[in-house]
């Protein structure tokens, strides 16, 4: 954001989340059913711990309500960084539909594994198992304009790769 030329505003679910009354929400996998945002636990073939995310009624409805301040703030000329977890079924493709109109550039955030469940342990604010099953999800069959692989590079090196990219975008939209 401040190695941009132009001001851009952050947005994303989890900062919708914290807007949301704690008790909807289920971070711990102990309890599944609720109307916001939880975890199921197993385990996979190999053994290890896999902690989906449930999305309740309303989590989905503020899903729903990141894309609409999206569009309101795109509307009324605002410049953003989208932060998502594309989770849910056609999640990725729904974002493209509703932004093509904007000039848009789209970026996965990648990181091999083993690292992504170290990451998760040290955070220690995260559901173990979820970076596992997160992991397959997310980057499924979407296509980006750039991907970074956080597993060694810095937050400096990702950032200058982002402006490269975006100026070399830029320079190909009409």
């Amino acid at each position: 954001q401040d190695k941009l030329p132009e001001p851009y505003l952050h947005i994303g679910i989890d900062r919708l989340i914290g807007m949301m009354p704690e008790h909807l929400n289920n971070w711990t996998g102990d309890l599944n059913n609720t109307d916001g945002f939880s975890f199921t636990q197993e385990k996979d073939s190999s053994g290890h711990l896999i902690s989906q995310l449930q999305i309740g009624p309303y989590a989905d409805k503020i899903c729903d309500l990141l894309r609409t301040l999206a569009i309101t703030m795109l509307n009324q000329g605002f410049n953003l960084i989208i932060d998502e977890v594309c989770l849910r079924k056609n999640s990725f493709e729904n974002w493209q539909k509703i932004l093509a109109p904007y000039s848009t550039f789209y970026i996965g955030v990648q990181a091999f594994l083993d690292i992504l469940e170290s990451r998760e342990k040290q955070r220690g604010d995260r559901i173990l198992g979820s970076a596992r099953s997160q992991n397959v999800l997310v980057h499924q069959d979407n296509l980006y304009d750039l991907m970074l692989d956080t597993s060694d590079a810095s937050i400096a090196q990702c950032a200058e790769l982002v402006l490269k990219n975006l100026s070399l975008f830029q320079m190909k939209t009409p």
